[in-house]
């Protein structure tokens, strides 16, 4: 297996392909150099073809090879040439070129002199005897040694398009090459101006602005005579390598650039876009100084005024000659409006991309859990986040119900174990679901048997956070194999019940739930695991007790912020969320009211975020003896609401079922006095729930 070498330094600079090249090559020049051999022109080069260079670096494609070559040409590291006797002969000449990469490599300087018939061939070429005559970089000829070529015989056409060809071969962004080419007519450099704006150039190809991928259009760097700035430093390699990872965020950072330019410079061109662009966008996806560009033009939307050049730049703050030049080159950037849709995709992607690069590199310098555990919740909510919605037709949509009522299709709905609760609830996956309750009513037990009953079809996750998962699963199996809880705390189980916990123990191992302690964990973690372990129900005991995201927050904040994570990634994922909640604790004077959804703790973001919300409460609270409870269905987004399914709990096994023997609601009411009281408005005092004979 051969080995490759290359300079980290310089792969940190330009990338490790580039660095892998430049060290082949310096080896050649550099030895080619001490032999004082392929010296041509003040230049010391080596030659190979890119079918050779296949061979000598098989993990690269012919393609691969080429790109990596015209990187390095492109970046004014080496420049290209032929020397080769046989004019049919195209085989390529390569010298290093760059000042810092020859003195790394300790390539020297020389003085033009006779070349010498004798070569070394990297890999194994065949040695070919050189004539002065060569075709240097853009396929221009090397004057002969012999011929007396001074640059005044040459034309200025000629002279203007050689000059012209050197500065966009180095030019990192390739946009509006004729435009860039009447302007250097225009400008026509004398040699010493040429000089001056090659370096300029080399200087802003170095410096930070460009390496994060601000690159001016070509004709504005010309317009501007940006080669008398004076530059920032380039970062450095340590801070690069913070920064930019690698050369494809360098490039990724580059076209958010280009596509918030040409975003901006849609809506200038043609205020058609405006709407959408500001309906699909935030100005959180752009950067300075289009960040303003993109606050202007929303705040002159807001007022109703017409969107132009014209009126941006009246709205825009700051120097107005540096407005009306970046006005003006956006103009220039944008040639038409055509494509902003396609832009917009482009900005929205590398704008989350970079939210999430830089919320990767806050969770890389997190020095505690809880600020991983922030940092991680920030990520997932970032992934969450749909900036660009989809729209459906009303074609679509008549296309859609026709596919989803296809009398073929069975409806499948999730279970609940109660067939009368089964009957009411639509509810599909990617529900949020929510289960108030008082504390000691049940609403654990009745939590379990739910997950109980769609684990057998789904995989369901139970997130505790405050039983542990072996007491969670004590109260499981005296529900499944109707054990008195009693006997599995106190170890005191018979024979028998030794036969019914094996004759059902089949059936608990192939059930797909799993108990998952969370104490500690945030609303966006839970959903995070849940995603990662392929749950498609989960239950959380109980959502007052996640980890609040902002601990600075106020209660009330903490679980609003809470509720709308779960509904969020509920949504998103495909995940059903059914979170237990408690509630407020009745007035004293009120004894035990029926309870309603305002009634759920701590906030009214619960009832605004769920799609369902069940109320479980004793019909006799202040008789624990007696197993009565009911379930309302306070919320039901696809079905009837305000429904009351009468149950009983056996705390003893922890079973709840349907009530077998259920007089009308006026005959409870009646028995019960001044114990309960209803709210006559919302459910009939006549209704019964007959017994649907499901335990």
């Amino acid at each position: 297996m051969g080995e490759y070498h290359f300079s980290v330094e310089i792969a940190q600079q330009y990338g490790v392909n580039e660095a892998i090249m430049l060290h082949n090559l310096a080896f050649w020049i550099r030895k080619n150099a001490v032999d004082g051999r392929h010296i041509h022109d003040g230049q010391v080069w080596t030659f190979s073809s890119v079918e050779a260079f296949t061979e000598l670096f098989p993990f690269w494609t012919f393609k691969q090879i080429r790109r990596i070559l015209e990187n390095l040409e492109a970046k004014r590291l080496i420049q290209k040439g032929n020397y080769n006797k046989m004019g049919m002969d195209r085989t390529t000449w390569y010298a290093i070129v760059n000042e810092d990469v020859r003195t790394y490599y300790g390539i020297p300087d020389v003085e033009p002199f006779a070349q010498t018939g004798k070569c070394i061939c990297p890999n194994g070429q065949m040695e070919l005897p050189e004539q002065a005559n060569g075709f240097a970089q853009m396929g221009n000829p090397i004057p002969d040694s012999k011929q007396d070529n001074k640059p005044d015989t040459i034309s200025d056409g000629v002279r203007q398009r050689d000059q012209f060809d050197q500065f966009w071969a180095a030019y990192p962004r390739k946009e509006g090459k004729k435009k860039a080419w009447e302007k250097w007519q225009k400008l026509d450099p004398d040699p010493v101006l040429f000089a001056k704006m090659l370096s300029g150039l080399d200087a802003h190809i170095r410096s930070e602005q460009w390496r994060r991928g601000v690159i001016p259009h070509p004709t504005t760097w010309l317009n501007g005579e940006r080669w008398e700035d004076e530059l920032t430093p380039a970062a450095s390699p340590d801070r690069w390598r913070k920064e930019a990872a690698n050369m494809s965020e360098y490039f990724a950072q580059e076209q958010w650039v280009a596509a918030q330019q040409s975003v901006i410079g849609s809506m200038l061109l043609d205020k058609r876009w405006v709407p959408e662009v500001l309906a699909k966008t935030r100005a959180e996806d752009y950067t300075q100084p289009y960040r303003e560009l993109y606050i202007a033009i929303q705040q002159l939307t807001q007022e109703g005024t017409a969107i132009d050049a014209v009126t941006v730049l009246h709205a825009l703050d700051g120097d107005a000659a540096e407005n009306r030049k970046l006005v003006l080159d956006l103009l220039d950037l944008t040639p038409t409006a055509a494509n902003c849709k396609a832009y917009m995709d482009i900005l929205l992607e590398q704008a989350q991309l970079s939210r999430l690069r830089g919320l990767g590199l806050a969770l890389a310098e997190c020095q505690t859990s809880d600020a991983a555990r922030e940092a991680a919740a920030s990520i997932s909510e970032a992934l969450a986040v749909r900036s660009n919605q989809e729209t459906f037709t009303q074609q679509d949509l008549l296309g859609r119900f026709y596919e989803r009522h296809d009398a073929q299709k069975a409806v499948k709905y999730l279970p609940w174990g109660l067939k009368k609760l089964d009957m009411r609830l639509y509810a599909e996956l990617g529900d949020f679901v929510i289960l108030g309750g008082y504390p000691s009513d049940g609403k654990t037990a009745l939590a379990l048997s739910f997950a109980w009953a769609q684990s057998e079809q789904y995989r369901v996750g139970f997130f505790s956070l405050e039983t542990r998962a072996d007491k969670l699963f004590d109260r499981q199996m005296s529900m499944v194999c109707g054990l008195p809880m009693e006997r599995i705390k106190r170890h005191q189980l018979s024979d028998e019940d030794w036969q019914v916990m094996a004759h059902n123990g089949q059936t608990v191992y192939d059930r797909h739930l799993d108990i998952l302690p969370a104490a500690g964990r945030t609303a966006a973690e839970v959903m995070n695991l849940a995603k990662a372990k392929n749950y498609q129900i989960i239950y959380i005991d109980y959502i007052q007790l996640l980890k609040a995201e902002n601990p600075r927050a106020t209660r009330y904040e903490q679980v609003s912020q809470t509720s709308m994570t779960l509904h969020t990634l509920a949504n998103q994922y495909g995940i059903t969320v059914v979170g237990l909640s408690q509630l407020s604790r009745p007035a004293k004077d009120r004894a035990q009211v029926k309870p309603s959804m305002s009634d759920l703790r701590e906030s009214g973001q619960l009832e605004q975020d769920a799609d369902i919300v069940l109320l479980l409460y004793r019909l006799y609270p202040n008789d624990g003896s007696k197993p009565d409870r009911d379930l309302k269905i306070a919320k039901n987004k696809e079905g009837e609401s305000l429904k009351i399914i009468a149950l009983d709990f056996d705390g003893s096994t922890q079973r709840f079922t349907q009530r077998q023997e259920h007089k009308p609601l006026r005959e409870r009411v009646e028995e019960a006095g001044e114990e309960l009281r209803w709210e006559a408005s919302q459910v009939s005092l006549d209704e019964t729930c007959p017994f649907e004979g499901r335990p």
